[in-house]
């Protein structure tokens, strides 16, 4: 769901950049916020193995390739060529539909993610769940001896954040996304005005820039050869 969801932001935020004209928009870190959360469930399993997942692989790989199809690498589109294109009121109209499911998503993701914590669904490597301030001896024990141990609520609120912030990120960028062709009315008009209440108050605008600075910085943490975020039982981190 998080390849998909990037996938998608990543084409949104380029089409309403060549469309608008707009850059240092806040909307534009959408895509890293999906890559943030996707490296943050990267630590957690649910232990089954054995259910199929095939069918949610395969529709986030038909999203994905469809959108190469129809518009080639989101770093090369042109303005120029877009805007030549016959089909590109379609395209548009295609491209919000998508774009507006994706705060929605967020908000499912982030329930769900609430609903694990509590159920306690989720394992990870004890080394790998967030740091404590003071941390049990039990706990210290697991850490040192590699030890897969059940997921709490707190050990997800990073991810729970990691998913808030992409789905606040989305709602600026599907907003934008559904103003790019102020002559023709956007493609689902009621998910359009509410994300532009959404977003109509100076705090909101404060706190997109907000999320589009701590993505950035997450993201580069991740990338860091010893930074934190890489999950260590995968053979990196900071104890290898």
């Amino acid at each position: 769901v998080c390849n998909a969801a990037h996938s998608v932001s990543d084409y949104a935020a380029a089409v309403a950049a060549q469309a608008g004209g707009h850059d240092g928009q806040p909307w534009r870190s959408a895509s890293v916020a999906w890559q943030v959360t996707r490296n943050a469930t990267a630590a957690f399993e649910d232990g089954r193995w054995d259910r199929p997942a095939a069918d949610v692989v395969s529709r986030a790989a038909v999203i994905t390739a469809a959108l190469a199809r129809d518009l080639g690498p989101p770093q090369r589109l042109d303005v120029a060529v877009l805007r030549a294109r016959g089909d590109l009121p379609l395209l548009l109209t295609h491209l919000q539909q998508t774009a507006n499911q994706l705060p929605v998503i967020a908000g499912q993701l982030h329930a769900t993610t609430g609903r694990w914590g509590i159920e306690g669904r989720l394992r990870a490597h004890a080394r790998d769940l967030p740091a404590m301030d003071d941390m049990p001896e039990d706990r210290i024990r697991q850490v040192l001896a590699g030890q897969l141990v059940q997921a709490a609520h707190q050990d997800l609120a990073p991810l729970s954040a990691a998913v808030t912030r992409a789905g606040a990120l989305s709602t600026a960028l599907a907003a934008e996304l559904n103003q790019t062709t102020p002559d023709v009315p956007p493609a689902q008009p009621r998910l359009a005005a509410y994300y532009a209440d959404r977003l109509a108050t100076q705090h909101a605008a404060a706190q997109m820039t907000s999320d589009a600075r701590h993505v950035q910085q997450a993201l580069a943490a991740t990338r860091a050869p010893f930074g934190p975020g890489q999950p260590h039982s995968r053979g990196y981190g900071p104890d290898r």
